[in-house]
């Protein structure tokens, strides 16, 4: 996050950037007025040719990234003190001007007009286009608007080149993208790859594989790579069988995904996918602005079925229906969130069918969901008493050197029991 990822600078040897300081950091909020709409005589007056339009460069973050706030605020102070912006057309010192502004972090804002709309300080609900924002954007002047992952690439292109840029990547995506890698993975973190690796070198080679994978098969804890979620909340699921899909966003797209905003969460053998389904989309259901029908009724009524089918309540009709709904929400609604949300249900249903199918018959392959499972005790059990000891709600009674029983009344299916076991003798159904 060096001013060189904030803007075109002259970084030349007088150019002196300080390292950020240590310990804690503090962004200082702005004021109103700092990020009020200019008057009508302090407007610039913008040429249509001109690049960057009114001069300004504002970055958006959402508030509930507090380390991200402070350090953008920090480096955007050593930006100003230490760099020289320089204009790209008549080659001479510019005044473009960096502002930071704080958003309140709801995830429709990701659509660009939901968030110039919160920049000005109002709701941040879409609007239909034209005009685009490059025509009528922040305070109706010219704005481009793009994510600081794009903006960061900018000065590498010129001083290396386009051709050089275009060494990386697949034939219809360049360059290199950014993932968030997480979920049931021995490495997780942040990383760049180039365009075209396949998800399977990105879960094996740099994430290490799923966790546990390298254990004997026998062994409780084993664990075997299932899918991949891609795309953060709105994305896809991939099964593992499609692993050795190319990451562009031609094949992302076609296998039910997008690349969305970079996050890669693996799942393995213990993950329901219906539940995943679920989850992805109770946030993208309570992050709805509203606006739409499609998207504020459909999800939620989408949302009320996934629920009937995990808890166990669900009707062979209810698939039909989900999928119905999911296609008309993904077709009628008017921003990315509404297009998007019904992503994890669609990609689900179709590779992971089997599953959806089985709930309606009242189990859980993945032995995940609470409402369809039952713990017992096998022949294993040694009567060390240790799962009883750990047991927050004492179901299972404490009976040295016997085979315990699980009283299913008492059981909340806490999972406590079985991660305590040190012989594997707890078991799900």
């Amino acid at each position: 996050h060096r001013c060189e990822q904030r803007g075109i600078f002259d970084l030349s040897a007088d150019s002196k950037i300080e390292e950020p300081r240590n310990g804690t950091r503090h962004a200082k909020p702005q004021s109103d007025e700092q990020f009020a709409e200019p008057s009508a005589d302090k407007r610039l007056d913008v040429r249509p040719s001109e690049i960057g339009g009114t001069r300004a460069n504002v970055e958006k973050i959402p508030s509930n990234t507090h380390h991200s706030s402070s350090d953008m605020v920090e480096s955007h102070s050593t930006t100003e003190s230490a760099a020289k912006p320089i204009d790209l057309v008549e080659n001479r010192p510019s005044a473009l001007k960096f502002r930071i502004k704080e958003g309140a972090g709801a995830f429709v804002c990701g659509e660009e007009t939901a968030l110039l709309a919160s920049m000005e300080g109002k709701r941040g609900m879409p609007r239909l286009r034209p005009p685009f924002p490059a025509q009528s954007g922040l305070w109706q002047r010219p704005t481009l608007i793009n994510n600081v992952e794009t903006y960061a690439l900018i000065p590498w292109i010129l001083r290396h080149g386009s051709a050089a840029f275009a060494q990386y990547g697949t034939e219809s995506s360049k360059g290199t993208k950014v993932f968030a890698l997480a979920g049931k993975v021995c490495r997780g973190g942040l990383i760049e790859v180039p365009m075209g690796i396949t998800l399977r070198e990105i879960v094996e080679e740099i994430g290490g594989g799923v966790l546990g994978h390298d254990l004997p098969s026998t062994d409780p804890r084993h664990r075997v790579f299932k899918a991949v979620q891609v795309g953060g909340p709105s994305g896809g699921c991939v099964p593992a069988e499609m692993a050795d899909l190319p990451v562009d966003y031609e094949k992302l797209t076609a296998a039910g995904a997008i690349m969305g905003s970079g996050g890669l969460v693996v799942l393995d053998n213990t993950d329901c996918m219906v539940d995943i389904a679920r989850y992805f989309l109770q946030f993208t259901q309570d992050q709805s602005c509203g606006k739409c029908t499609f998207c504020r009724v459909g999800t939620r009524r989408m949302l009320d079925i996934l629920d009937q089918i995990v808890n166990g309540h669900g009707k062979p009709k209810d698939l039909d229906e989900l999928e119905q709904l999911a296609k008309a929400v993904k077709a009628s609604s008017l921003c990315g969130l509404g297009k998007t949300a019904p992503n994890p249900v669609l990609s689900t249903l179709k590779f992971f069918r089997a599953e959806y199918e089985a709930h309606l018959e009242g189990r859980c392959p993945a032995g995940h969901c609470k409402a369809l499972i039952t713990y017992f005790v096998n022949t294993k059990c040694t009567g060390c008493t240790i799962c009883a000891q750990r047991c927050p709600v004492g179901a299972i009674p404490i009976t040295p050197y016997r085979q315990h029983q699980i009283d299913v009344e008492k059981c909340t299916r806490c999972d406590v029991c079985r991660d305590a076991c040190p012989v594997g003798a707890i078991e799900v159904r």
